[in-house]
């Protein structure tokens, strides 16, 4: 009875570690870009926005648009985070992206003033996994006439090394081969 339990555990702690098949994870970048107002701590996007550009699994799946996506109302240092920064559909295809993350920089200058907010978060797209991404939002103008461009790139992840569920099997094993010893030994004193 504990072999057949020392397996199923042995078994269940290899199938785990191992990982789970999947869709293919986003690559690529996705620009985006519009009107916009901002401060030193925050910017309010005028909707609807476009695709300016694309790249990877992102231009496999949409074009160039002009009023497909819609921007957060507005992006600040007090904003709430996580929040959807983007949503945006072409056809049967939809892609919408979430900040977790938000730093903002200023500096204002003898022309423009530039506002550039970057950070981490995920995407979303139709028939991709969710995966982490790189994002990068600058505006500039006169105050009342600025434009921005957000781009969003993928965040290459850290593949599971092969060997970890082999390990963890071997760990097991060696735990079960002390209780083993453990166990010898009491009998023999016992005896």
């Amino acid at each position: 009875m504990n072999k057949k339990l020392l397996f199923a555990v042995a078994t269940a702690i290899s199938v785990g570690l191992s990982g789970v098949a999947s869709a293919a994870t986003i690559t690529g970048q996705l620009s985006i870009n519009g009107s916009d107002t901002f401060t030193s701590t925050s910017v309010t996007f005028a909707n609807p926005a476009n695709i300016g550009g694309a790249s990877g699994s992102f231009a496999l799946e949409l074009s160039n648009c002009t009023g497909c996506v819609t921007m957060i109302s507005s992006l600040s240092t007090g904003t709430v985070l996580p929040a959807t920064i983007y949503a945006a559909t072409e056809g049967a295809i939809s892609t919408d992206m979430v900040l977790n993350v938000a730093s903002f920089s200023y500096v204002a200058g003898p022309v423009f003033n530039t506002l550039t907010i970057s950070g981490t978060g995920y995407a979303d797209l139709t028939n991709f996994d969710q995966t982490p991404i790189a994002w990068l939002l600058t505006t500039q103008g006169a105050a009342g006439a600025s434009t921005y461009t957000f781009s969003a790139t993928e965040v290459a992840a850290v593949p599971l090394p092969g060997a970890l569920p082999l390990f963890a099997s071997g760990i097991v094993g060696l735990w079960a081969l002390g209780r083993k010893r453990k166990k010898q030994k009491l009998e023999s004193a016992i005896a």
